[in-house]
């Protein structure tokens, strides 16, 4: 998909409408005054309402400085020691600890409705704060004179107790509603464009590995420095032809390192350079992706990268990257990658998943179908390859968004034009697990691969 701009676009205002008119309308039908949620800033639901909900909420830099905390209806509300929006919704500093109440209520009027958005700090809190849930179950009380005793308020199941207890000490019912739930299935634009930001970020950190390996030099397990050679796997000549070595190539990286002068013509203060050769481990591949995503204005939610200490030419190295942008969406990459393949099991899982991931792609494109049907043609494309029941098949596919995994994420829970999905599918061998992992998004008429990144096994992307 071309990459779309984070700033802010015409797309905040879709999200916003969409959002408050899916809720304005469940309020109507379930006869409730409001729709409250209070819980801590890095709850999904809660930073959904932030986003989509509270006017200047947006994807920014985590050094945004908005400057005013507004109710979605305008009126807005500042306050010196108030994090804002902005920095509620990109993890700055000020925002952790904080707790966040929001509430929508119904006006009278048809197509109205109010937005209330309190917060307090743990430092607030802990000098004797009104708590946000408190504050937000007054508000909507005082919208229409005392309000009356018994009205329901529908909340998420997950709303904090001692939330619920002051919204019932204000009279309310509280009756459980899976509406923002269901909202955050499907991704507008805006979302799919922090989606293809945090995809991208994570393809920046696998290109960042992928350079690290492919100039990596692969040494003979007796460490004979004549058996160094870039890229290729060492081969001895035997009286019956050419035996391939494996399982003893480690990697190693090359630096420049200054060392003093030796000799006669030394000259005072002047050195010399040397080449030094250190183990490839996957610590460093983990460090490497780690900054080229944050390099990408992302932050690292996980790297994990298989392997021994030193890492194996021939052996595969699986990198999975998990990562999120400031305001709180998710990407996930995995790879597996061989320096030095020698073309067996690994490589026919290799052309097994790939394979499989065009299918999935291509049935997702045809029609609506659920999460289960989906998973049940990874796998059947993957055995079609020969592997059979007593081989280590792993798939899976779920939705991704504000969490790494959110719905649709249950079988029978369907792919729908607008929702992401992480797909996920590993084969193991004997050489090592061969493992990949890609975001499709279905659109109205095709499903599309987010930021796609190379699946070739070979780090040089051949």
């Amino acid at each position: 998909m071309t990459e779309r701009a984070s700033h802010p676009t015409a797309t905040d205002e879709a999200i916003r409408t969409r959002v408050r008119d899916t809720i304005r309308t469940r309020l109507e039908d379930e006869s409730a005054r409001a729709f409250v949620h209070c819980g801590p800033v890095r709850d999904p639901l809660i930073r959904y309402c932030l986003l989509a909900g509270i006017n200047g909420a947006r994807e920014s830099d985590a050094n945004s400085n908005a400057s005013t905390l507004a109710t979605a209806n305008g009126r807005a509300k500042h306050a010196d020691s108030t994090p804002t929006a902005n920095a509620l919704t990109t993890n700055a500093p000020t925002a952790t600890g904080t707790t966040v109440a929001i509430a929508v209520d119904r006006e009278h009027e048809p197509e109205r409705e109010h937005w209330y958005l309190e917060t307090a700090t743990r430092k607030q809190r802990a000098n004797g704060a009104t708590h946000p849930a408190e504050a937000v179950a007054k508000a909507i009380s005082e919208t229409h004179g005392d309000g009356e005793s018994g009205e329901r308020v529908l909340t998420p199941a997950t709303i904090l107790h001692d939330a619920a207890c002051y919204l019932e000490r204000a009279g309310f019912i509280l009756a459980s509603s899976d509406v923002l739930s269901t909202l955050r299935t499907t991704k507008d634009n805006f979302e799919l464009a922090a989606l293809e930001r945090a995809q991208t970020a994570a393809r920046d950190g696998l290109e960042r590995a992928r350079s690290m390996l492919a100039t990596a030099t692969v040494v003979r397990g007796d460490g004979d420095s004549e058996a160094k050679c870039d890229g290729l796997r060492t081969r001895t000549r035997t009286e019956t032809g050419t035996k391939t070595e494996t399982g003893t190539h480690s990697l190693e990286l090359r630096a420049e390192v200054e060392v003093e002068g030796e000799g006669e013509d030394r000259v005072e203060g002047e050195g010399r350079s040397e080449s030094e050769s250190n183990p490839l481990t996957p610590a460093d591949i983990s460090s490497a992706v780690d900054q080229a995503v944050l390099d990408a204005g992302c932050r690292p939610v996980s790297t994990t990268v298989t392997g021994d200490d030193r890492l194996a030419a021939d052996r595969p190295i699986e990198i999975d990257a998990l990562v999120r942008t400031p305001s709180g969406y998710h990407g996930r990459l995995v790879r597996t990658l061989v320096v030095d393949p020698d073309g067996g099991a690994e490589r026919r899982a290799h052309v097994a998943l790939t394979h499989a991931f065009r299918s999935v792609r291509t049935m997702a494109s045809a029609s609506e179908h659920t999460v289960s049907a989906l998973e049940a043609d990874l796998e059947a494309e993957i055995r079609a390859f020969g592997f059979g029941e007593s081989d280590a098949i792993d798939v899976q596919v779920t939705g991704i968004g504000l969490e790494p995994r959110e719905r649709p994420i249950g079988s029978g829970e369907s792919v729908a034009v607008g929702t992401t999905i992480c797909v996920d599918a590993a084969v193991g061998t004997d050489a090592g697990r061969v493992r990949l992992a890609d975001v499709l998004v279905r659109t109205e008429d095709d499903a599309q691969w987010l930021s796609p990144a190379s699946w070739s096994m070979r780090p040089s992307n051949e």
